[in-house]
């Protein structure tokens, strides 16, 4: 059976939608209904690849990898894998280091 997967690149997220919804890409200005956001995306995909939905994997990056209480909330949704990197300074990545998985 064919199905489909959900690849989300945290900071772009934030940083292309808060510009063009909210005429900012501070991540720190911003608030994001993960619930929402996920389902959201979640039914865009399906309706674009016409397949069921596999799994959402939701990437983002904190200081030393240590998952913030946004990241938890993520992690608790049913479906969804986060996949965390390490924050090496306030813009740049390194390696991804841990997955949490619901």
């Amino acid at each position: 059976m064919y199905r489909c997967a959900l690849l989300v690149d945290a900071g772009r997220l934030y940083s292309a939608g808060g510009a063009l919804c909210h005429g900012t890409d501070k991540r720190g200005e911003l608030q994001l209904d993960t619930g929402a956001a996920v389902r959201f995306l979640a039914e865009r995909c399906i309706d674009w690849s016409k397949l069921p939905l596999h799994r959402t994997y939701w990437y983002d990056a904190a200081p030393d990898a240590r998952p913030t209480a946004e990241h938890g909330a993520f992690s608790a949704l049913s479906g969804v894998t986060l996949r965390l990197g390490r924050l090496v300074t306030e813009t740049k990545k390194g390696d991804d280091r841990r997955a949490l998985t619901r």
